[in-house]
């Protein structure tokens, strides 16, 4: 072997002898030019062909790197919260879907407060949601000076019965039938979203049904305790039954109904459905409300509308509170709520001091609470918020 060759070099191709070493030579030699050309290193086949041995007529063989350094993967984190991430096992399907719930709650309060702050800096929608909130205070102060001008009475009932059980089907005997059969439905989709606000929340089965039953009755019962009444699920035990059922279907079946949704594509339609269902259910719970109301405290107009949003709001209220979120009717970066609702009792007072017809006592504030709550979740009204002036 040459100097050259014993340096490490190959030796020119002229320099080989004939015959097949000489051709396996060439060959190593092409591939070895080759992959440095290429900027890679050699592929295990195109070492593997490489005769044994540390030298081929002067030509170093690329030798692997130890078997322990290529079964050995080293990932590096850009800081130590990567590093967490990275070592960390990985989520269960349950866990990261809660996580995406939150994120999106998270990024659902967020849009909505940075469209608050805007309302600085844009005065059409100042001007907006001031004439929203004169139409609320007009709302009521029809409502007072109709009840006491014009009917200083007491003024009649919505109905002179509200058929419990199966018999809130009938709805050709009475308006109250229709009344009775929103109050139960009502109860159910309350009872859902309390189910799915607790989940997101974090909370097991047991807390879960809790807010699902104190979001479906807490406004009920909060307006019998500021009239002095009994407590009206005691009263007429079905309210419990229903919330129970509902909130244990929602927290076994609603994941998996979210999930169906989704994979279609069709999440939009499962919420619209949910905000109708919702503004009918609400306008319900107004139109109740605000007949005890009326009953309980001798026809005054002002508690009649007061018990008439405590009773379509305040379990939501309760709900929020036990999960550690903002109350939704008492901050704008959600839309129009109970003042929706305040609006639709405030008609229902109106038109009882009138004496019309029941059947237009009880749907006319429910087709206003509808339309408002359209309003509110499809073109952003909301009441103005501290600090902000109409121009």
């Amino acid at each position: 072997m040459s100097a050259i060759a014993r340096r490490g070099f190959a030796a020119p191709a002229t320099a080989l002898a004939p015959g097949p070493a000489a051709t396996r030579a060439r060959r190593v030699k092409a591939m070895i030019t080759s992959a440095k050309n290429a900027g890679s290193p050699m592929s295990r086949r195109s070492r593997l062909a490489l005769p044994r041995g540390g030298l081929v007529l002067g030509v170093p063989r690329e030798r692997p790197p130890p078997l322990a350094a290529q079964r050995r993967r080293i990932r590096v984190a850009p800081n130590a919260a990567s590093a967490d991430a990275l070592h960390a096992p990985p989520a269960e399907p349950e866990r990261r879907e809660e996580d995406d719930r939150r994120e999106r709650t998270a990024a659902a309060r967020l849009d909505g407060e940075r469209r608050v702050a805007n309302e600085h800096d844009d005065p059409a929608s100042r001007r907006v949601r001031y004439a929203y909130l004169a139409a609320m205070v007009l709302a009521t102060a029809t409502a007072v000076a109709v009840s006491w001008l014009v009917a200083p009475e007491l003024p009649a009932a919505i109905v002179p019965l509200m058929p419990r059980g199966l018999d809130c089907l009938d709805w050709t005997a009475a308006p109250g039938a229709f009344v009775r059969f929103v109050d139960y439905y009502g109860t159910a989709v309350f009872a859902q979203a309390g189910v799915v606000t607790a989940g997101a929340a974090g909370m097991n089965f047991l807390g879960c049904l809790v807010v699902g039953c104190i979001t479906a009755m807490g406004g009920g019962s909060f307006r019998g305790f500021v009239l002095g009444e009994q407590v009206f699920w005691a009263q007429e035990p079905e309210y419990v039954y229903i919330s129970l059922a509902a909130s244990v279907l929602t927290f076994f079946f609603w994941p998996a109904l979210e999930r169906l949704f989704a994979k279609a594509g069709k999440s939009n339609v499962l919420e619209s459905s949910l905000n109708w269902l919702d503004a009918l259910a609400i306008g319900g719970f107004c139109v109740i409300g605000a007949n005890n109301g009326l009953r309980a405290a001798a026809g005054d107009p002002v508690v009649a509308v007061a018990c008439g949003m405590f009773t379509a709001s305040f379990g939501g209220i309760m709900r929020d509170t036990l999960c550690a979120m903002p109350a939704r009717i008492l901050h704008s970066h959600q839309e129009a709520y109970a003042s929706c609702t305040s609006i639709g009792a405030a008609t229902f007072v109106t038109l009882s001091a009138l004496n019309v017809n029941p059947w237009v006592r009880c749907l006319a504030p429910m087709a206003v609470v509808v339309a408002l709550r359209w309003l509110a979740w499809s073109k952003g009204l909301r009441l103005p918020t501290y600090g902000t002036r109409a121009e």
